[in-house]
């Protein structure tokens, strides 16, 4: 899942992907894994122009962006700020 985020946003031009999880600690893993990939290629790394936790959004040059959300389980929220996202 983490591979694939990236190869697709790293070869695509704008393209948006997106991960939605209950609990934010699952988002974190998540990121944490695409971190510790980007760690091991180079080229990749090189393409990222942001990589932010609050909100979690990593973005490329070639306009590209994984975004993780949380959906807002137990919080009474739903899943307001996952509302209206767009992702490929």
């Amino acid at each position: 899942m983490c591979v694939d985020a990236l190869h697709k946003t790293s070869t695509n031009r704008s393209y948006v992907c997106l991960f939605a999880a209950p609990y934010e600690a699952q988002i974190r893993a998540i990121f944490d894994r695409i971190s510790q990939l980007l760690a091991l290629s180079p080229a990749v790394k090189e393409m990222v122009i942001s990589n932010t936790k609050t909100p979690f959004e990593i973005k490329f040059r070639n306009g590209s962006a994984i975004r993780g959300f949380t959906t807002g389980a137990g919080t009474g929220n739903g899943a307001v700020s996952f509302r209206g996202q767009r992702a490929d």
